[in-house]
């Protein structure tokens, strides 16, 4: 639209995924701080105050992703990632799960089952029908 000389483009849309996304960008960056962290003398299951702080930040970004019905690939695929994490029980793998990391599980995932094979498998295939979260 112009208007005085003055060209005012169109609202662009939100993606339609925007909530799962921008909270599967949080989750990632709050677990990238908690991977860095030194690891803590405490018994397991006690965290520090910033631990806490962080599991908070990826427990509130989880729920809004497992809560949020996806309407894209991208927003599907993070769905994945949070699913695969929670179904590792080894840190690194989980680790490379909770970051989104194909090229990790391409090069080391050789020893994982089958339901976590069938996650990859469908990672790559919301990835093959719309790109990347």
């Amino acid at each position: 639209m112009t208007t005085n000389n003055t060209t005012i483009a169109p609202a662009t849309p939100a993606h339609p995924d925007a909530a799962i996304l921008a909270a599967w960008e949080r989750n990632k960056a709050a677990r990238a701080i908690y991977d860095a962290l030194p690891i803590s003398d405490l018994p397991c299951g006690a965290y520090t105050p910033e631990e806490q702080a962080l599991w908070d930040v990826m427990d509130e970004t989880e729920e809004l992703i497992v809560s949020t019905v996806a309407a894209t690939p991208a927003g599907v695929e993070a769905q994945l990632w949070i699913a695969l994490g929670h179904q590792i029980t080894l840190n690194n793998e989980c680790a490379a799960a909770l970051r989104g990391d194909m090229d990790w599980f391409d090069a080391n995932g050789t020893e994982i089952d089958f339901v976590q094979r069938m996650t990859l498998a469908a990672i790559r295939s919301v990835r093959a029908i719309g790109g990347a979260a």
